[in-house]
């Protein structure tokens, strides 16, 4: 008669070693911190798409009338302008969390929190009916429409200098606490200061966007194309730049 030993394996660790995922059991890869920076960085990849090729047809002028490059910048563009879908209605709620915060306590935090949540859906709301309008979808009168671009745009300015603000009393914080650090904390307080630089140079291209759309609404001024891309580019820049090191060194912000 045979004899056969049976290894008896609680439910539990069964359910723990199928769940749990395989990134887990090696070192990070810089394939995964990338995998991560795509995902959240949706739109930036379709601006990103879409920049390179206008840059494309501004240099090569054999490209210019190119309907492939014409059509694949239409399309991306499409996949932007979705966005002001989400950015709207996540200003809504947004703004509705900050009046709860008023209403269970009055503080000059919660106030400038909701200051700040009023502005961003000002300029939200600005985006989402020109989207809307410009694909004749729905459009605004312009009595209502012209006067929502200049207080959009003003807001864009206002929000945007505020963030300035920030980013630089942060920088000074952190130069002031660098020194008497170990290797890590100064490293992660290098990633954190030049975060902060592209914060500051998003934010400026950003002013210069609102001052242009709210002066647009008084004189009817519309900037060259190139402007406009020029500031959407470093943007971008940044804006990547900033998820590579919020990814790299776990930045908490």
């Amino acid at each position: 008669m045979s004899t056969f030993s049976i290894a008896i394996q609680h439910p539990q660790q069964k359910k723990d070693q199928r769940s749990k995922p395989i990134e887990n059991e090696f070192k990070p890869s810089s394939f995964l911190v990338a995998e991560r920076i795509i995902k959240s960085n949706t739109k930036n990849i379709l601006k990103a798409t879409r920049q390179s090729f206008q840059w494309i047809r501004l240099t090569f002028e054999t490209t210019k009338n190119n309907p492939h490059i014409r059509n694949l910048i239409r399309f991306t563009k499409v996949g932007e302008d979705a966005f002001a879908f989400r950015d709207f209605s996540g200003s809504i709620m947004r703004i509705s969390y900050s009046v709860q915060l008023i209403v269970k306590k009055s503080t000059s935090k919660t106030i400038s929190f909701l200051v700040n949540s009023t502005l961003e859906l000002l300029w939200n709301t600005f985006k989402f009916f020109k989207v809307l309008k410009n694909y004749h979808i729905f459009s605004l009168t312009s009595k209502i429409f012209v006067p929502l671009q200049g207080i959009g745009g003003s807001s864009f300015v206002l929000s945007s200098a505020n963030r300035i603000c920030k980013e630089i009393q942060i920088s000074s914080k952190l130069l002031n606490n660098v020194e008497n650090k170990d290797l890590k904390i100064r490293q992660k307080i290098d990633a954190r200061l030049l975060f902060s630089v592209h914060s500051t140079a998003k934010n400026i291209c950003a002013l210069i966007i609102g001052l242009m759309v709210s002066i647009g609404s008084i004189h009817a001024f519309v900037a060259p194309s190139v402007v406009y891309l020029t500031l959407g580019t470093i943007i971008l820049v940044s804006e990547i730049s900033q998820s590579i090191l919020r990814e790299t060194y776990k930045l908490n912000l």
